[in-house]
């Protein structure tokens, strides 16, 4: 499954008890969630705050590609 299937369906399972998050907050509980399995529980704040800064970065990509995507369709 890929990362972004399953920041969809935690976007699904949080609306379905409740819970509202941006998909920048999902990508942030989907990645640090994979990270505590991936590590049994263990982990550093140094991969903590390198996982932070990866879902920061995704979202900073996302956000300039939708900002250019709009761009181009009043450009166009």
């Amino acid at each position: 499954m890929t990362h972004e299937e399953k920041i969809n369906y935690m976007k699904i399972a949080a609306g379905i008890v409740g819970y509202g998050f941006d998909t920048k907050g999902l990508d942030m509980l989907v990645s640090i969630y994979e990270l505590v399995i991936e590590n049994q529980g263990e982990t550093d704040l140094k991969t903590v705050c390198k996982v932070e800064a990866d879902v920061k970065k995704r979202a900073d990509i996302k956000s300039r590609s939708e900002l250019l995507d709009k761009v181009s369709d009043k450009v166009g």
